[in-house]
């Protein structure tokens, strides 16, 4: 079971955690390339919702804007980033993003994927 991945879309990298001993997830904007109406830094505890990872990762009231890829990594996260022509669900990290999907598998306590909603770019 992952607990820990980075999201990343066309303009910002999020860093998602789940704390086995707490039952505390969080989430937190780490990186932004260009103008985001929510800042880096901005760390968010979900209170009554699990986190849907979709096509856009949604939690309580937020979202975020489309996803291109999900990594294990930081290092990972800021390559795709700052790849050229990044584009929602990227083809080009496909197989990072269902690794992640895979790990974070179906019975997780905080996120939910929404197998439905995930369908790569062409």
């Amino acid at each position: 079971m992952r607990n820990e991945f980075f999201a990343v879309t066309r303009t910002s990298i999020y860093q998602f955690l789940y704390d086995e001993e707490t039952k505390d997830a969080t989430v937190e904007k780490i990186y932004v390339k260009t103008e985001s109406p929510i800042l880096a830094g901005l760390r968010m505890i979900p209170l009554w919702t699990p986190i849907a990872i979709g096509r856009n990762i949604f939690w309580d009231d937020w979202h975020t804007s489309p996803i291109s890829a999900l990594f294990a990594s930081l290092e990972e996260a800021k390559q795709c980033i700052e790849s050229e022509n990044v584009v929602d669900m990227d083809p080009r990290w496909k197989e990072s993003t269902e690794k992640i999907l895979n790990e974070i598998g179906d019975n997780h306590p905080a996120f939910y994927v929404n197998h439905a909603q995930i369908i790569f770019s062409e």
